[in-house]
């Protein structure tokens, strides 16, 4: 008998960061899997009791809902988790340590993996200096809100910003990559896919990956030597698994005087057939898309089906 999948999704105006999503996503998704399951694509409305009962009729529910109105993608994925759902996503108090930027990366630091660290006061930017700092939020997505200032500026400027909310640090210039995390084909372990090189276009020291500081252009067969693809497969599969990510994840570093140095953790990289940068990865290394969904749907059985025997137990 065909199990019962749902997708989950929320439309991209009532996310909060406007994420790449739409019906074409739920749709590229269930097309994926629908000579292999019974699929029924569900548009998350305000959370409640009803659309809980709903979507526990399912065998799994494949969670592309990147918030809702004022709910992030944790909140919604803790959500889940607290009404008893199997999803197809990170644990949503994983999400929620992994949305603190200030948590990762602290983490990171615990754990001797690179990152780009914090400067906490202005004796910090005087014993460190860099030509350049970016100030971003410790809570928030898609790259907005994000500032840079000269090493003079950020002097002068620093006083005003408020730690709280925002995370200070050197701006590292030098390549940018993403690297995408996805299951291997036994569905136990994880493989790094080749990564991508973010460039400014037209060229320049200064840029971050989407339009507010100008274009960036992707090349998904960048040249770099065999040690540092290794490095950048390998620090991201760590990565990955340090913050207990499931199914999906993406990490993006810089490169900065031959150091990798990670910038940002991805829990739940976007799937959009046409916009996404995974689904582009995918393409590019002529990796079936279909395949991908149908072996995190398979993934998330055979867990479930451990947990239960577990249980019984």
């Amino acid at each position: 008998m065909k199990k019962n999948i749902a997708i989950l999704y929320s439309d991209s105006h009532f996310t909060p960061w406007n994420e790449n999503v739409d019906l074409n996503t739920a749709v590229t998704i269930a097309n994926a899997l629908t000579p292999h399951y019974n699929v029924n694509v569900v548009h998350i409305m305000i959370p409640n009791e009803n659309l809980a009962d709903l979507l526990r009729t399912f065998d799994s529910v494949i969670n592309i809902c990147y918030g809702f109105k004022h709910l992030s993608q944790a909140d919604i994925a803790v959500w889940l988790d607290d009404n008893g759902i199997n999803h197809i996503t990170t644990k949503g108090n994983i999400q929620l340590i992994a949305q603190d930027k200030r948590a990762v990366e602290e983490l990171m630091v615990q754990f001797e993996l690179p990152v780009v660290k914090s400067v906490f006061s202005k004796q910090d930017l005087l014993l460190n200096k860099f030509d350049h700092y970016i100030v971003k939020p410790i809570f928030g997505g898609c790259h907005r809100d994000i500032s840079i200032y000269s090493g003079a500026d950020i002097i002068e400027e620093f006083e005003n910003i408020d730690l709280n909310k925002y995370l200070v640090q050197p701006y590292l210039t030098g390549r940018e990559f993403s690297v995408a995390v996805v299951p291997c084909e036994n569905l136990t372990e994880y493989q790094a896919l080749y990564p991508v090189e973010i460039i400014p276009f037209p060229p320049r020291n200064l840029f971050i990956a989407g339009q507010q500081y100008g274009q960036t252009t992707k090349d998904f067969t960048p040249a770099i030597t065999p040690k540092l693809e290794y490095d950048l497969k390998n620090t991201s599969i760590l990565a990955h698994q340090l913050l207990g990510l499931e199914y999906l994840s993406r990490i993006d570093f810089r490169l900065f005087n031959n150091q990798l140095y990670i910038l940002d953790v991805n829990t739940m990289p976007n799937l959009h057939p046409v916009k996404s940068l995974l689904p582009s990865i995918l393409k590019h290394h002529e990796i079936q898309f279909s395949q991908l969904i149908q072996n995190l749907v398979a993934m998330n059985i055979k867990k479930k089906e451990q947990n239960q025997l577990v249980s019984n137990f």
